[in-house]
């Protein structure tokens, strides 16, 4: 639970390459910064693993409205017709402030 308000997750895609979530990126919000950084939790719900967890990308923030993040960066690979869920939340870039998660169902 953070001080921001949630941000709405557009759409949540996983594939064995990447996960792309998007996001308004102009929506605001209280406490919501252009600069604030987005993290995201990708679940495999069928498996019950982790596919990816942590800070999204190095550059991305909350007004560019969409992340990408390589197969790469997987702690898991998604198994073949995978269900589950994405988390995204964003933190200021001083870590002095968290938004609350929002949710997002996928499948590949």
């Amino acid at each position: 639970k953070g001080k921001m308000d949630s941000t709405h997750i557009a759409s949540a895609s996983v594939s064995a390459a990447a996960i792309t979530v998007t996001w308004d990126g102009t929506a605001a919000s209280r406490y919501a910064l252009a600069t604030d950084i987005p993290y995201l939790l990708v679940l495999d719900s069928q498996d019950e693993k982790v596919i990816f967890a942590g800070r999204a990308s190095t550059t991305a923030k909350r007004s560019d409205g969409t992340v990408t993040v390589a197969a790469a960066d997987f702690l898991n690979a998604p198994g073949a017709g995978a269900t589950g869920k994405a988390y995204l939340t964003f933190m200021r870039a001083d870590g002095s402030i968290v938004s609350d998660s929002a949710a997002e169902d996928w499948a590949l």
